[in-house]
């Protein structure tokens, strides 16, 4: 055609969880170096197969609109990242100690951020194997409510296909102590803590997630 490029506008509205990570398959399968493909989307779910599909061929932008109607276009970061960091910027605001509320959203938040990197190193691996049984994934990860259940599920399937799990069990040996504190506090629970230490827990999230960044299969 005369212009090398097709542009696809949320083509996900009402998909469940299996059909998204087929399209994004079929768009990463027809997309070449001789062809580049847009694709505007509001479902992070398409950004996040897009992305473990595509590797470092798949770029990716958000797009903003400010208060007075400018519009602004960012590289986008991972989910988890922007997670641990309103984490981190929650953390130095304290001074010393973090009251019981404070406390509990910033763990709060690195509870999520783990589970965020955790499903993207699921969708990598479905991606890279074509589970005919990727739906099944999905399934048993969301019905394993806790973050150590969810890392426990990923072993499971990725070491019963006779695979490394090593960047999982480095994840999980670097955020196991805090796991509990964090499941605790997703629920409004738990008690203040020193800024010292949530520092410290939030080290420990970024570097799992940095462990989970790049599988090694």
């Amino acid at each position: 055609s005369l212009f090398n490029f097709l542009l696809l506008d949320d083509p996900v509205h009402a998909f469940d969880e299996f059909r998204v990570e087929q399209l994004a398959q079929t768009i990463c399968d027809h997309s070449t170096e001789n062809r580049t493909l847009i694709v505007a989307t509001h479902d992070v779910r398409l950004a996040a197969y897009l992305k473990a599909r595509g590797d470092d061929n798949c770029v990716q932008y958000q797009i903003k609109r400010t208060s007075d109607g400018q519009i602004l276009t960012d590289r986008a970061v991972a989910p988890w990242s922007e997670l641990i960091a309103t984490a981190q910027r929650l953390v130095k605001s304290a001074t010393t100690n973090l009251d019981q509320r404070a406390t509990s959203d910033a763990r709060g938040l690195l509870r999520f951020a783990i589970d965020e990197a955790l499903e993207d190193y699921g969708r990598k691996y479905q991606g890279r194997v074509q589970l005919a049984g990727g739906q099944d994934w999905w399934t048993g990860f969301q019905a394993a409510k806790e973050t150590a259940s969810r890392f426990a599920s990923l072993k499971s399937i990725i070491g019963g296909n006779g695979e490394s799990t090593k960047e999982l069990d480095d994840a999980l040996a670097l955020v196991s102590e805090y796991l509990p504190l964090w499941s605790v506090a997703v629920h409004g629970g738990g008690h203040g803590a020193n800024q010292t230490q949530l520092a410290i827990e939030c080290t420990a999230a970024r570097k799992a997630c940095n462990a989970l960044k790049k599988p090694k299969w």
